[in-house]
């Protein structure tokens, strides 16, 4: 792989990882916040599950 590919691709995984993080991040942090009226603890894990999930297997 050439240089500018490699320097190319790691940005893109930083960018892509960076927007995973924030989107679980923004989940949990709502929750927190209570802005998640009438989920409990054990729903509000599940969501987070399948979003982590729903993220990992659409970067790949």
């Amino acid at each position: 792989m050439a240089v500018v590919e490699e320097l190319h691709f790691g940005r893109a995984a930083s960018i892509g990882a960076r927007t995973f993080f924030s989107a679980v991040h923004g989940v949990i942090s709502v929750s927190l916040e209570g802005r998640f009226a009438g989920i409990t603890p054990e729903l509000l894990e599940r969501e987070v599950t399948v979003l982590t999930r729903l993220l990992a297997h659409n970067s790949s």
